[in-house]
């Protein structure tokens, strides 16, 4: 089993249960990345506005792989649907046989700063060669594409360790 840096946007989170310090704080998020998300305060868990996603999920792909300049991705192949659920069955983690992006619904997979991501859409794998000391670096990294680019999609991205 390896681990290794990736980045998605969650689909469905919550804060960590059992966990003594508190991290479920804006401090510990992108700016205004709680406006894409529905609040089920009772649950304490934040779903995705998913019209907002089908309507930027394609426009921050392509964004994306052209701000890190990664040529060996395939943002033309990159399906269109109109619905959630036709999102969830094209990028369903099988169907794409774990290449990015896709859909996964095992949050246990991915490891964030300040929430457990229940559900999410797995858009890059980094170097399974990184070590990482704190999930502060990620956040910073999550800042500088919330800064760098201009879909509004930018601001839900969470990098964090990804095992498989």
């Amino acid at each position: 089993m390896a681990t290794g840096i990736a980045a998605a946007i969650p689909i469905i989170l919550k804060p960590y249960e059992n966990v003594p310090v508190n991290t479920f704080e804006e401090k510990n998020f992108s700016n205004n990345f709680f406006e894409k998300y529905k609040a089920d305060e009772k649950r304490k868990i934040y779903t995705i506005q998913k019209d907002f996603l089908i309507k930027n999920y394609s426009s921050f792909f392509e964004e994306f792989v052209d701000c890190i300049g990664n040529d060996d991705t395939q943002s033309d192949n990159l399906p269109t649907v109109k619905t959630f659920e036709e999102f969830t069955a094209v990028f369903d983690y099988k169907i794409r046989n774990a290449e990015p992006p896709y859909y996964e619904a095992n949050g246990g997979a991915f490891s964030v700063l300040g929430c457990v991501c229940e559900c999410y859409w797995l858009f890059y794998l980094g170097s399974y060669k990184a070590y990482l000391e704190e999930y502060s670096t990620l956040f910073h990294l999550e800042r500088m594409i919330e800064r760098a680019m201009k879909n509004p999609l930018a601001s839900t991205v969470k990098f964090g360790i990804y095992s498989s």
